[in-house]
């Protein structure tokens, strides 16, 4: 992003692609171990060279502990086109608690067969904060917010209820949890043009007002659950999340 090539300089950061190789039968199966080195180089590459310039711009002479305190470790989690990595300071390593640390991936497509679609997710303590991030890619289709949904509540009972490590600690049990990745929802009761129109106007108000995605979890938000309701948890989970302030156009297929 142009924002880390300025210069912007936080203490993690958080990376999701989806489709980083194409969804096919033979990736579904056969992992593309060449694809997901390259984006990992090519983010490292990224990464460090904003180090560097952060340092040399700083004015200031660093001390070789300051140097290693603003290198960077990472963990990750690929399946098929689907990829995540956080990237910590080294500074960082204090106040995380590595055994926490760990990654997992959870399928949705063809019953929960196949990877081309699903998420893969990292999670991590760092001081008193548990932390989950899930990068998802979801079914596509206009006709399709009800599949979708099912996915991510099967994505968020399934997220390291079966991980050694952390067993148990699914979403729910997370004091923040970030989801990102290619949700697949889209602009409904409007036809192209009448979007494509909006977009020229700067219409974005109108648009959100038509966003399945915002549609789907404002049923959630309207209706009553008891903890006794089957789905009581998925419920409250698409309840809990809150999306940043949007001020920019549609993109896929109207960019």
């Amino acid at each position: 992003p142009e924002e880390v090539r300025r210069g912007f300089d936080p203490d993690i950061y958080v990376i999701g692609l989806q489709e980083i190789v194409k969804l096919n039968a033979k990736n579904c199966f056969i992992k593309d171990n060449k694809r997901v080195q390259a984006w990992r180089d090519y983010l490292i590459e990224i990464l460090n060279e904003t180090n560097k310039r952060n340092i040399v711009n700083s004015g200031r002479r660093y001390t070789d502990e300051e140097i290693i305190e603003q290198q960077l470790f990472y963990t990750d989690q690929s399946m098929v086109g689907c990829y995540i990595a956080v990237f910590f300071r080294k500074r960082m390593s204090r106040y995380l608690r590595q055994k926490s640390l760990a990654p997992c991936k959870v399928k949705v497509g063809a019953r929960g067969t196949a990877g081309n679609k699903g998420a893969v997710c990292i999670r991590f303590e760092i001081g008193d904060q548990s932390i989950m991030l899930i990068n998802c890619h979801l079914a596509s289709g206009r006709e399709k917010d009800k599949e979708r949904m099912n996915q991510m509540a099967t994505i968020f009972k399934s997220a390291f209820a079966k991980n050694l490590r952390n067993r148990g600690m699914t979403v729910e049990k997370h004091s923040q949890v970030i989801l990102l990745g290619d949700l697949n929802f889209r602009i409904g009761m409007l036809s192209r043009e009448e979007v494509i129109e909006k977009c020229k106007q700067k219409q974005i108000a109108e648009l959100l007002c038509q966003d399945t995605l915002v549609l789907a979890f404002d049923k959630y938000h309207s209706t009553t659950v008891q903890p006794s309701d089957t789905g009581f948890f998925t419920e409250m989970l698409f309840r809990s999340f809150q999306e940043g302030h949007i001020d920019f156009m549609p993109t896929y297929k109207y960019d």
